[in-house]
């Protein structure tokens, strides 16, 4: 049997309770469509318990002989990444989620990132299909009952809704004719966030690893690495997986980090993310978890970085806010402070229900009324 390049992995802990399968099997179909070589790559889902077994439905999928799946009878992020982790074969291993859309020329580009670059973490560049949390089934275009809502009593998708009303989103659903023929159109849909814009932008400017605090960039989804560093440093500490998953990637950051590794941007390696409805349970463990990783990291960039405030907590979906980059590291952005640029993912700027809008395909912005008033956004990437 042929080496892979390159190992994905992805825990899943799928219910329909939960939020279904159906972003599962798009993310499996996306990544079973890759550029590259099918022998150059290899997809491993851990299945954490999930009901029904992903074995089954992924063989209904016909993605069996593309996929190969793990099963363990516990949920627990951290520990289902390392479980992958121990199955893995390539020398990179790309830590994806099972949410996360792959456009056709990820895999290469983060090959082409490793390739050009001593051992780093390569950051992809990270977008979000923001409407896809109004749906339980994203492949089918109906809303779950007072998802809109839920959505516009939260501070940072309060914009949401207008958004809905003015480009017609109850009706977009996500299917896998989308994912296989027509990328292009997820993309026109697709957004990202201030935080996510500094994030990207410090990384690729070569220096966050040598920064203080740099290693709040770090997350997981379109996220590689060399397999012998992460097993050489431990692989994911478990513990968070009793804290939510809270904080797992960042702690995992402050170890890479502290081994010297490099962060490097590949701004070619694109995925979007369908996100999910929030859970009611979202905050348990944002206290704890934060409290477990000072304890295991007792110094003073953890001490004092923005995921330490209660400020920056500002929602069951807010992870660490991270705001441009300046002398010191990453700097926190805090509820109250003025964000000195338009807020709202690019799809949505400046387009309230009233408001006249246009998407235009080539800078995948919405083009509205000069005078129409900028909403804020303070949302960050759901995890676990």
């Amino acid at each position: 049997m042929t080496q892979p390049r390159i190992s994905v992995v992805l825990p899943a802990h799928c219910t329909e309770a939960r939020h279904g399968t159906s972003r599962l099997r798009l993310t499996l179909i996306s990544l079973t469509r890759q550029t590259l070589d099918p022998g150059d790559y290899e997809v491993i889902v851990v299945d954490n318990a999930s009901e029904p077994p992903i074995a089954s439905l992924v063989s209904g999928w016909g993605l069996a002989d593309r996929v190969r799946v793990v099963r363990r009878e516990e949920t627990g992020l951290g520990a289902g990444y390392n479980a992958g982790l121990a199955e893995a074969r390539a020398p990179l291993i790309l830590l994806g989620t099972d949410d996360e859309l792959a456009a056709p020329e990820m895999l290469a580009r983060h090959l082409e990132g490793h390739a050009r670059a001593e051992p780093s973490v390569v950051f992809g560049h990270c977008t979000f299909l923001f409407h896809t949390e109004l749906f339980h089934d994203v492949t089918i275009a109906e809303p779950a009952p007072k998802a809109l809502d839920r959505a516009a009593a939260r501070g940072e998708t309060g914009w949401l809704p207008g958004a809905v009303a003015c480009l017609g989103l109850a009706d977009k659903p996500v299917t896998a004719d989308d994912v296989m023929h027509a990328w292009d159109k997820l993309m026109a849909l697709a957004g990202t966030t201030p935080q996510f814009d500094d994030i990207e932008r410090t990384v690729a400017s070569g220096r966050c690893h040598s920064l203080p605090g740099g290693w709040l960039a770090m997350r997981v989804g379109n996220h590689s690495l060399p397999v012998t560093v992460l097993r050489e440093i431990g692989g994911f500490d478990e513990t968070p997986d009793e804290h939510g998953g809270w904080y797992l990637d960042l702690e995992l950051g402050i170890r890479l980090a502290d081994a010297g590794l490099r962060f490097g941007y590949a701004p070619a390696a694109v995925s979007t993310n369908l996100t999910h409805p929030r859970g009611a349970g979202g905050m348990l463990g944002v206290v704890s978890g934060m409290a477990y990783v000072l304890s295991k990291h007792p110094r003073m960039d953890v001490t004092l970085s923005p995921s330490t405030s209660s400020a920056t907590w500002a929602s069951p979906s807010t992870r660490v806010c991270c705001g441009p980059p300046s002398a010191g590291g990453l700097r926190p952005w805090r509820r109250g402070r003025p964000v000195p640029r338009p807020d709202l993912p690019y799809p949505y700027q400046g387009a309230p229900p009233h408001a006249r809008a246009q998407i235009c395909p080539v800078h995948r912005s919405v083009r509205a009324d000069a005078h129409s008033p900028r909403r804020d956004l303070g949302t960050h990437r759901p995890h676990p």
